[in-house]
């Protein structure tokens, strides 16, 4: 699928941006974030491998850290609207009352909201 590469490829053009966190009950916390290409047009020497990253496609990430800020868990993901992915970020993220997270999404197409399972 379009995101079968998206973990790899130059770290240079990819940006993690976070914008809402949270803290989680064993003092650490989860942070709502997008990942992906800002423009490939800022990256002239760049372009031709730009183009081809999966990643120029915007995607919501949420960050699951400890107390200590080592990175528990990373969770990215694309929605699939009218036969084609759309970009995405998670703006914001709370905890749930079963332990899962609810991240409100902005989306390509209007605004989503991301539920998980609750952690194990």
């Amino acid at each position: 699928g379009q995101f079968a590469n998206a973990g790899s490829g130059n770290p240079l053009l990819i940006y993690d941006e976070c914008w809402g966190m949270q803290a989680t009950s064993d003092d650490g916390v989860v942070v709502a974030c997008g990942t992906g290409i800002e423009k490939c047009s800022l990256k002239p020497n760049l372009l031709t491998e730009c183009q081809a990253d999966p990643r120029n496609m915007w995607r919501g990430m949420l960050v699951r850290m400890d107390k200590e800020g080592n990175v528990k868990w990373v969770r990215s993901d694309a929605w699939f609207s009218e036969n084609a992915y759309t970009m995405s970020a998670s703006e914001h993220v709370i905890i749930t009352k079963d332990g899962g997270f609810a991240s409100l999404v902005d989306q390509g197409f209007g605004i989503g909201l991301l539920v998980t399972e609750p952690e194990a």
